[in-house]
């Protein structure tokens, strides 16, 4: 049994390592910028002299395969993250107290949004309330793009808008509030 296996199982992810390599190659492929080149002198002395106090000893210290590591370790982060704020369809099942048949009927009616790590699909834990869906959910499932990326979804509603008093679209929804107020978040979200 290899590593990553164990710990997908010791926490009952509902994920292959397969699933999760997927994801793993697809998140660090887009580091992967094939025009990129490292600075070149030029461009080293143009900054030192042009973009302003400190850059000289931030030059010194950045190093394009330290910055590489960095990006990988986050982009792994990411991924994690994806997977820890998910339930599997079974898991929403047992959470609304319904059969998985019911979840996947949500899924496909846009009244519960989910999206795939790997073949299997996950389901962003922002949109229940204890064991119940949000209010005016599928109002808001509705309006989220076919082409949405999750994490940058989840940043979306889990992070307070001052628009909103302060709430997080996730807390907006919770209290009972328009969801039309979100849905124009979402629909406005290509311009953030």
């Amino acid at each position: 049994m290899s590593a990553i296996k164990d710990v997908l199982d010791r926490y009952n992810v509902g994920l292959t390592e397969h699933d999760l390599a997927g994801e793993l190659d697809a998140a660090l492929r887009s580091l992967q910028h094939p025009g990129s080149a490292p600075l070149s002198a030029h461009e080293l002395e143009y900054l030192t002299q042009h973009a302003g106090e400190g850059t000289d000893e931030v030059l010194a210290q950045w190093d394009p395969v330290d910055e590489q590591h960095r990006h990988a370790v986050a982009v792994a982060r990411s991924v994690k993250d994806l997977v820890a704020s998910s339930l599997s369809r079974t898991q929403a099942a047992q959470q609304l107290g319904v059969d998985p048949s019911g979840i996947s009927r949500r899924i496909h009616e846009d009244a519960l949004w989910s999206f795939k790590v790997g073949s299997r699909l996950r389901i962003p834990r922002w949109q229940f309330a204890g064991n119940a869906l949000l209010p005016g959910l599928a109002e808001v499932v509705a309006a989220i793009p076919d082409d949405a990326h999750p994490l940058d979804i989840a940043a979306m509603m889990t992070s307070p808008h001052e628009f909103i008093d302060g709430h997080t679209p996730a807390q907006w929804l919770a209290a009972g509030r328009d969801p039309g107020v979100i849905v124009s978040m979402i629909e406005d979200f290509d311009r953030w």
